[in-house]
């Protein structure tokens, strides 16, 4: 039995005219899930388009007459990890759509993103494509030659990502043939070219991913900006540098102390790992 839900191969998609998936609604209502709108991944579009782009061959937004257009969402529904309190998930938020973008013609996808407690390189792990998924990272050689005649890896820390990608890790990744990530910091990304059809769709997306991030190395995170919550109630997004000031005033003494001692820390790593010239 396969490690994952496998998919056909994504097929081009009319563009979709109000909700797609039947029931969706009653589903995530029962499920406690709240609805996100038209624009559920404002911080994570550019990576779901370059991913969609780069599976359809576009290297950018116009080829040999094949433009890209934006992408569009339906059915997208953000939640909580339900567990006890022991899990290492519990508490955390998910967002899952399904998304519409015009390469050359409308194409299907599925998104799925996973918050974590903790930062990871940015990494992109993509199905090997025509143009790379972004050209500007390094690329890492896993010494893997089935995972590499399938995958991409680039990124912008490419010992720490060799670290992450273990046997396990890429078994996992190898579940599937439709797939490919960007891991953004306090944050995993998941597009798949097959739209989800149904609410268990999405429960069985969000489970693969925490079965993924789980095999992950614990020496690999690197603790990221704690979400903290503010006196209005806000949770802190670190990646939301609007709200760090009033974070930083609500914070007492000691935790102001202890941020400015991490984020001392955190520099000093990241200018002992560059190269020197």
């Amino acid at each position: 039995m396969p490690l994952f839900h496998r998919d056909p191969a994504g097929k081009p998609a009319s563009a979709p005219d109000g909700r797609m998936v039947s029931g969706l609604d009653a589903y995530a209502l029962g499920q406690g899930w709240r609805q996100l709108g038209e624009g559920p991944f404002p911080d994570l579009d550019s990576f779901v388009r370059a991913i969609v782009r780069s599976r359809y061959g576009a290297p950018s937004y116009q080829i040999h007459g094949m433009g890209v257009g934006p992408t569009s969402y339906l059915d997208a529904y953000g939640g909580v990890i339900r567990g006890p309190y022991t899990s290492p998930f519990a508490g955390h938020s998910f967002r899952a759509a399904n998304a519409w973008t015009v390469v050359g013609q409308m194409r299907s996808a599925s998104v799925c993103a996973l918050e974590l407690a903790a930062g990871l390189p940015v990494t992109v792990i993509g199905l090997r494509p025509n143009y790379s998924i972004m050209h500007n990272l390094a690329e890492v050689p896993l010494g893997d030659v089935d995972f590499g005649a399938r995958f991409e890896v680039r990124s912008q820390d490419p010992e720490r990502s060799r670290d992450l990608l273990i046997p396990v890790v890429r078994a996992l990744l190898m579940g599937r043939d439709d797939w490919s990530f960007t891991l953004t910091g306090n944050e995993i990304l998941a597009v798949c070219f097959t739209a989800f059809e149904s609410g268990q769709d999405i429960t069985d997306r969000v489970a693969d991913l925490l079965t993924l991030v789980g095999a992950i190395p614990e020496s690999v995170l690197a603790p990221g900006l704690q979400l903290r919550t503010l006196p209005d109630g806000t949770v802190l997004d670190g990646r939301n540098p609007g709200r760090i000031e009033a974070a930083f005033a609500a914070m007492t003494p000691q935790q102001q102390a202890e941020f400015l001692a991490d984020l001392q820390r955190r520099r000093e790593q990241r200018n002992h790992r560059r190269p020197q010239r």
